[in-house]
């Protein structure tokens, strides 16, 4: 079960994930919390709970310049994985650029002008481990080993 509530009642088999508390004290965790939004929340814990990526592990990512994709590149970047982003035109590829600061993304491939079948069969043969697919929903498929 995931929430975020002031109380809650758990069963003994619930797997609880704990938040950090800020190291300012002026912050409040709501506030915090604000900031990553449902689409924040929902790259945070499927990529970090649910598909449990790792460093160096590659991660392509679909619709990376949306709401959701956007975090889930800049997050899965955070924590040491090499992103893949897929985005479908010159504008958004710039986008992407322009907000990964230094946490640059190992890949940006505009599928409109780029083959993405064959990019990925030559740049990434056997060395995906996981693909984020992103519409109206998160689809987590684990690639490879």
């Amino acid at each position: 079960m995931r929430a975020y509530a002031q109380y809650l009642l758990l069963g003994a088999g619930d797997h609880l994930t704990s938040i950090p508390k800020p190291e300012n004290p002026s912050t409040q965790l709501p506030q915090l919390l604000a900031l990553l939004g449902t689409s924040g929340l929902t790259a945070a814990i499927g990529l970090s709970e649910a598909a449990r990526i790792k460093l160096g592990e590659t991660v392509l990512i679909t619709a990376a310049a949306g709401g959701l994709g956007h975090i889930a590149a800049q997050w899965a970047a955070l924590q040491g994985a090499r992103v893949v982003a897929v985005v479908g035109s010159e504008a958004k590829r710039a986008f992407l650029e322009k907000i990964s600061e230094g946490k640059k993304f190992e890949r940006i491939i505009n599928y409109r002008s780029e083959d993405l079948s064959a990019v990925l069969k030559a740049e990434y043969p056997v060395s995906l481990n996981l693909n984020l697919k992103v519409s109206n929903f998160l689809c987590i498929s684990l690639v490879g080993a």
